[in-house]
């Protein structure tokens, strides 16, 4: 369904504009054609607005699903420019969205014979226990990796690796007018194969998030409440840790928070320089080291007792557009303090993706991590390379 909206659309708009011989500029005459569609004038699109300019696009075979594309192509406009449960954007947000389809006549191509890895709700990128981002948007995760790995604290330094994570089942629904709720099943994987069963780390989670929206705030946007039940194991599954991690987070327009500053929208055919995607949360981690299995670092957490831990984190995200559109700068640190064990602890990645297709599935990846890595904590020093997916 989201291919034919996205190609019916491209081609549509592709005919209009490629027809003149001395086009005025694209971005111009999308804008001037949505304009029709600003039914009251706001200078916003709303479902219906979109929708209403979906249907003037369709063709004669889509006639009897043209009504259930008009509300999934409305949905798909109003998620990628400005998030989940967003009610309207503005006629430039739209105008960037519907240019940027046209512009690239090559997507019509690979859209036809794309097919989505696996099943509907199948995704893989960084982590899926701990997404950030409170209103789940898929473009601004970062990518699992199957990696060259060089480890400068481990005795053999250069190992295969693969780090993400894979969710099986997504859905969400409307928990009542403001707030929306949310549930993953998913696992995190922090596999090395160099290393014993005992150092590697699988986490399985159910994250469950529940989000409010501030419509009329000039300054809080969404509020995020998110709770996860974690179960952390080992790659023979002999280590046994359950953790139930909570996480509160906001976005904010005013403060950034959240939205891409500024928007990827092209003025005179061109973007802005580089833009800035930013997220900060806190989380809180209530957990029991039930059985190490032969892991030193967590025998001695263990015998500490149960834990409780505070951990602010943050991740940033830089697209330099004008260097070139498929490259990302991204960072996350995480900062905990254990407030039965009294000791705090750091851990940081820094990542380069160049995506290799043009929606973003596939990438080259550098990852370095540094810090304290939980559940272990032990100290890592390393970089990785390899191949990254996202979806």
């Amino acid at each position: 369904m989201r291919t034919l909206s996205l190609a019916l659309l491209l081609l549509a708009s592709c005919t209009g504009l490629c027809a003149q011989e001395t086009p005025a500029p694209a971005s111009d005459t999308i804008l001037e054609e949505l304009k029709k569609y600003d039914v009251n004038g706001d200078g916003k699109l709303h479902p219906p607005e979109i929708e209403a300019y979906f249907t003037a696009k369709r063709t004669k075979k889509l006639l009897e699903q043209v009504d259930e594309e008009a509300d999934a192509f409305a949905s798909q406009m109003l998620n990628a420019q400005c998030g989940v449960g967003c009610e309207s954007i503005s006629l430039d947000q739209a105008s960037a969205y519907v240019l940027e389809l046209s512009r690239q006549e090559e997507v019509a191509k690979e859209l036809k014979i794309k097919k989505k890895l696996g099943w509907p709700t199948l995704g893989f990128s960084r982590f899926v226990v701990d997404a950030v981002n409170p209103r789940g948007n898929a473009k601004f995760k970062a990518p699992a990796i199957l990696a060259y790995r060089r480890d400068n604290e481990a005795e053999d330094k250069d190992q295969l690796s693969a780090i993400g994570s894979v969710q099986f089942w997504s859905g969400g629904t409307d928990c009542s007018a403001q707030w929306e709720c949310n549930t993953t099943i998913g696992i995190d994987l922090d596999i090395d194969g160099a290393k014993e069963a005992h150092e590697n780390t699988i986490t399985a989670g159910l994250p469950t998030r529940f989000v409010r929206y501030y419509h009329d705030n000039q300054f809080l946007e969404t509020l995020s409440l998110g709770v996860t039940p974690k179960f952390i194991t080992d790659r023979d599954v002999n280590r046994e840790v359950w953790e139930v991690a909570l996480q509160l987070a906001f976005t904010s327009q005013g403060a950034g928070a959240g939205f891409l500053t500024p928007p990827a929208i092209r003025r005179d055919g061109k973007l802005p320089r580089a833009s800035v995607y930013w997220q900060p949360a806190l989380d809180f981690e209530f957990g029991d080291i039930r059985d190490p299995a032969g892991n030193e670092d967590l025998a001695a957490l263990q015998e500490r007792g149960s834990y409780s831990r505070i951990v602010p984190r943050i991740a940033l995200t830089i697209y330099p557009w004008r260097l070139s559109e498929q490259l990302r700068f991204g960072l996350q640190y995480f900062y905990r303090f254990d407030l039965e064990q009294n000791w705090n602890r750091g851990y940081g990645e820094a990542r380069i993706d160049y995506d290799l297709s043009i929606d973003g599935t596939f990438q080259v990846s550098a990852l370095y991590r540094r810090g304290y890595k939980p559940p272990t904590f032990k100290k890592i020093d390393e970089f990785l390379f390899g191949v990254g997916i996202r979806q």
